[in-house]
């Protein structure tokens, strides 16, 4: 299955796309080293790269804007992500990226890095956002709606499933908010409707993650 199929293309500037590409492979492979490791440890800040490792690698990638840098780091970031978000394989993860029109090198050597290290990222990132938004009970029921076609009105069965969720307080912080003790927690209702074959399609994408997470564990 082409890896364009299953997962949304992340958009990329092209500008990045000919940045990255024209990265010497050893320097990029330091980069996304780093960026991988610190992505599987607990940040203190939400910047990846200190201001002084900026300026190194301004320097060594003979950069000579600092918005040209932050487009090469983003970038990178982002397809690590991306790749967390979907527990993608080092394989589609590489032919992934080559069909957003990266170098094959540059695939196969995010593909390498990735089949070492994915684990510790998706571990690490499950927990920045599991954190504070957690289900803690799933719900389900079937109701009836009327569509309406020509010549009359039909009942189409729609499925809900309600997720129960509980966690901490977080909201667009106002000045009463912040008065709040950190111990409050919030708790909600998310309710996903879908026909059937949303349904089904759904659950094949759950199937898909689960296969995906056994091949990495």
């Amino acid at each position: 299955m082409s890896a364009s199929n299953s997962t949304p293309m992340l958009r990329v500037m092209p500008q990045s796309i000919e940045l990255i590409n024209g990265i010497n492979s050893a320097f990029l492979s330091n980069i996304l080293l780093l960026i991988i490791k610190r992505l599987s440890e607990e940040q203190k800040g939400s910047q990846i790269f200190s201001q002084e490792e900026k300026l190194k690698l301004k320097e060594l990638l003979s950069l000579h804007e600092d918005s040209t840098l932050e487009i090469v780091l983003s970038t990178l970031e982002h397809i690590i992500r991306h790749a967390a978000f979907h527990v993608m394989r080092p394989s589609n993860l590489s032919k992934y990226v080559s069909e957003l029109g990266f170098y094959e090198q540059v695939g196969s050597l995010i593909s390498e890095l990735w089949a070492v290290h994915a684990k510790s990222v998706i571990d690490m990132l499950k927990k920045e956002t599991c954190a504070h938004l957690k289900v803690e009970h799933i719900e389900s029921s079937i109701h009836c709606s009327l569509s309406s076609l020509k010549g009359g009105h039909t009942e189409l069965p729609l499925a809900l499933v309600h997720f129960n969720l509980n966690g901490a307080y977080i909201t667009n912080e106002t000045a009463d908010d912040r008065l709040r003790s950190t111990n409050d927690s919030y708790k909600s209702t998310l309710s996903l409707e879908f026909n059937r074959e949303e349904l089904a399609e759904f659950y094949q994408m759950l199937e898909t993650v689960q296969s995906h997470l056994d091949d990495l564990l």
